[in-house]
C-alpha cells in the first residue's frame, strides 16, 4: 500500500520540476537563458546569479500544492547550487527498507524528466549550476536527497 502511495506521489514530481524549470526566467529579469559554449564561458558570478533567481522564484511557490500533493517547502542558493526542499504526501516512517531503496532513483528520474523538459534546463547546468532537492515525507521524515548536474542520466 505505501509502495503505491509513493509511486502516486511521483506523478506530481514532473510538474514540480517543470515549475523549477521556469525559474530560469525568475521575476522576468533573466529572460531565456543563453546557450553556453566553451568559447563563451560565463562570468564567475553568472551561475550564482541564476541560482539566486531560481531559489527566489521557488520561494514564491512555498506552500502551494502541486499535482500529486507535492509542495515546495523552501529554497536557497548556495553559490551556483540551488537547494530546494519539497514535501510529498507520503509518511516516510511507514516505508520498508526495500521501498526506501527505490525512492531515491525514482525521485531522481522524475525530477530529471520534468526539469529537463524545459529547453533552458541544460543551459542551467552548462552555466555550472546544480539542482539539489531534498524530499520530506508528510511526517517530517527525510525520504530522498537528489542532486542533478545535467539532463543526461
Amino acid at each position: 500500500m505505501t509502495h503505491r502511495l509513493y509511486r502516486n506521489a511521483l506523478l506530481g514530481l514532473p510538474l514540480a520540476a517543470l515549475a523549477l524549470a521556469g525559474c530560469n526566467q525568475a521575476a522576468g529579469t533573466m529572460g531565456p537563458a543563453p546557450r553556453v559554449t566553451q568559447a563563451s564561458a560565463p562570468a564567475p558570478d553568472t551561475a550564482g546569479q541564476v541560482a539566486t533567481a531560481v531559489a527566489a522564484k521557488l520561494n514564491t511557490q512555498v506552500g502551494q500544492a502541486i499535482e500529486g500533493g507535492v509542495q515546495v517547502l523552501g529554497a536557497q542558493a548556495e553559490g551556483p547550487n540551488v537547494v530546494a526542499d519539497f514535501g510529498v504526501p507520503i509518511a516516510g516512517a511507514g516505508l520498508t527498507e526495500d521501498e526506501r531503496a527505490e525512492v531515491g532513483p525514482l525521485f531522481t528520474d522524475a525530477l530529471r524528466s520534468g526539469f529537463c523538459a524545459d529547453d533552458t534546463a541544460q543551459t542551467f547546468f552548462d552555466l555550472g549550476n546544480t539542482l539539489r532537492v531534498r524530499f520530506q515525507g508528510s511526517d517530517g521524515v527525510d525520504l530522498a536527497d537528489v542532486s542533478l548536474n545535467s539532463c543526461s542520466g
